[in-house]
């Protein structure tokens, strides 16, 4: 009968509890790099909703800055890629592109015009060109005044920069 017993104490494997505790490690782990992804996209998207407004808020003072340089910032979509971009350019003599911002796949861009009209923004994009563009004397904004709200479908965050026609005013939201 000992010798029973002996056999059973000998054999390897792993018992319930163990197994149990492993799961749980498991299950911890996942939820914590979850929530950490959760973080990274959040201030991904917070990090272009900034960059964003800044861009606009150069491109209006640029343009007020001097006589002969006007700025435009002109959103694009890149249909191959599934993600949106947009550029911001010198229009003065040398027609020049300044820099190109690549905003993530998991970004989206809803637009509100002036009306309330809401559309996805690549939408306006295959109709024509969606162009921002100041007044150089008044700093009023001449085109793509409204609402620009970022929506990110990795997370529930959004961010809107709303561009106002009358001043030319940019407000982070």
């Amino acid at each position: 009968m000992e010798n029973r017993f002996m056999k059973y104490n000998n054999e390897k494997g792993f018992t319930l509890i163990e197994l149990l505790i492993s799961i749980a490690i498991v299950a911890v782990a996942i939820g914590l790099s979850s929530f950490g992804i959760k973080i990274v996209f959040d201030s991904n998207l917070d990090s272009y909703a900034n960059q964003y407004k800044t861009d606009l808020r150069e491109a209006r003072n640029g343009t007020l800055s001097t006589l002969d340089e006007v700025y435009h910032v002109i959103w694009k979509y890149d249909s191959t890629n599934g993600r949106y971009y947009y550029e911001v350019w010198d229009n003065s003599v040398t027609n020049q592109l300044m820099k190109t911002v690549n905003l993530h796949k998991s970004i989206y861009i809803m637009y509100t015009d002036n009306v309330g009209i809401t559309t996805e923004l690549k939408d306006l994009i295959a109709a024509g060109t969606v162009s921002i563009s100041f007044d150089r004397a008044s700093g009023k904004a001449l085109s793509g005044s409204g609402t620009y709200l970022f929506k990110s479908t990795a997370t529930d965050q959004q961010a809107s920069i709303k561009l106002i026609a009358a001043t030319g005013g940019i407000f982070l939201d």
